[in-house]
């Protein structure tokens, strides 16, 4: 059943919001991060699973959640995502301990896991293919609004008021996202019989992740000889392999594996990958860099990050009408290139040097992130039939909160081991240009 026009623009805003929800608390707990460490007393380690509860939840929930929306309807596990991500926000914010904070941040985790990629299904329901580019350019638009608040927001509440209200201040917006989908959209659900839920291979892949990426977190501070850290290691990399072993052998298998013969969707995977890892870079490491080295405020972190986004709400509709108009490989290499040499630049510029010297390759980054996401993502949507779009939009999100994970997994390691921020840049710009040879060799023309 079609959407009225009308309908569609105001499902299109409370999209939009709520994907500006789940990134902002990427990016305005990262400016926030030195205070809750000296508030709660938490370690330097202990301090970025605040980050990494958040991520790894949502990362390894994303994809059941997908397909658990081919089963029980898109509408019904959105708005019980909200809630949940709403529920965990007001606990966050009366946090009194790591512990506490962890168990909080995990809660949201859920909740984003369950609405973020189910706005991705809700656009591809209600917008056709013709228009599907230009519909995701404005969510990430909206979206690209909270993130360009997300650092100086975050900022102002932490050194005016407390790093509290940057989890309150959730709270009205979830609301009214859930109150528009509620009231403006129904649902039309086909007669297909619903798969089977995997929650076998929902737990084997949690397990997996969560012991693998607890390896890697723990090292520096355990020491990579410690036999715990050894165990994780090894036990979560065979974990994921039987994982993939096996979804290849279940009816209905929470990742459909086939997806990834298909050389586009496998070489947009790694792109979008690539872009979660570089927004961890910038906004969490960014941050902590421009507060622990040039002993800047949360505030004056928050204000010089703008420029990390500044120019992203008008990149962000332009990226899907680019991608509808010449498809999805060329704005998607040219996005990776110049992203790629910004952090070469941020590489040879942070250590010591004044935050004058880092405005210009993050006002590149500002323009080109959006170039991460929005051209490979309409290349997956468009890839797949739509009863599988739940699925699809939870595998590329899922996708996305890995890269995520394993970019405050790897990027947290380093430091704590080198204290070497340039070190981090640099891994950052190679993990680009790696994405680059795989995008070069894999997205088609279309």
């Amino acid at each position: 059943m079609a959407v009225p026009e009308r309908r569609r623009w105001w499902i299109l805003i409370a999209v939009g919001g709520v994907l500006g929800l789940t990134v902002l608390d990427e990016t305005v707990v990262g400016v926030a991060l030195p205070s809750i460490r000296n508030d709660l007393a938490m370690s330097q380690i202990a301090s970025h699973w605040v980050v990494n509860a958040y991520l790894l939840v949502f990362a390894s929930l994303i994809v059941g959640a997908g397909r658990l929306s081919d089963i029980v309807g898109i509408r019904t596990l959105f708005l019980v995502g909200a809630a949940v991500f709403g529920l965990g926000s007001f606990a966050c914010g009366f946090a009194t301990s790591g512990t506490w904070i962890l168990a909080a941040r995990a809660v949201q985790g859920i909740g984003a896991a369950i609405i973020f990629p189910l706005a991705l299904a809700i656009i591809s329901a209600v917008f056709p293919a013709e228009e599907r580019g230009k519909a995701l350019g404005i969510v990430s638009m909206i979206a690209t609004f909270f993130i360009a608040a997300g650092p100086f927001v975050g900022g102002l509440l932490t050194e005016v008021l407390t790093w509290r209200w940057i989890f309150w201040i959730n709270l009205p917006f979830v609301a009214a996202i859930g109150l528009i989908i509620a009231v403006v959209w129904r649902e039309a659900r086909g007669d297909a019989k619903p798969p089977r839920f995997d929650a076998f291979g929902l737990a084997v892949l949690i397990v997996g992740m969560a012991t693998l990426v607890g390896g890697v977190m723990q090292g520096p501070e355990w020491g990579w000889g410690d036999l715990r850290v050894l165990i994780m290691l090894v036990a979560g990399i065979v974990i994921l392999i039987a994982f993939v072993v096996v979804e290849r052998r279940v009816s209905d298998p929470l990742v459909d594996m086939d997806l990834f013969r298909n050389r586009t969707f496998s070489g947009s995977a790694v792109v979008i990958f690539t872009g979660q890892f570089v927004k961890l870079s910038v906004f969490v490491f960014g941050s902590l860099y421009l507060q622990d080295v040039l002993d800047m405020s949360p505030l004056g972190a928050g204000a010089v990050l703008l420029a990390a986004v500044v120019l992203g709400p008008i990149s962000a509709p332009r990226a899907g009408v680019i991608a509808d108009r010449y498809g999805t490989r060329k704005p998607t290499l040219w996005g990776l290139a110049l992203s790629g040499l910004a952090f070469v630049w941020l590489a040879a510029m942070t250590d010591g040097a004044s935050y004058l010297y880092l405005l210009p390759p993050l006002i590149v980054l500002s323009a080109t992130g959006v170039f991460f996401f929005t051209p490979p993502l309409r290349a997956v949507m468009n890839a797949v039939t739509a009863e599988q779009r739940g699925l699809a939009g939870g595998v590329a999100r899922g996708i996305q909160q890995v890269g995520g994970t394993a970019g405050m997994a790897i990027c947290g390691t380093l430091l704590a081991m080198t204290g070497s921020f340039p070190l981090v840049f640099a891994i950052t710009a190679a993990m680009i240009f790696l994405a680059f040879i795989a995008a070069w060799f894999t997205i088609e023309r279309g």
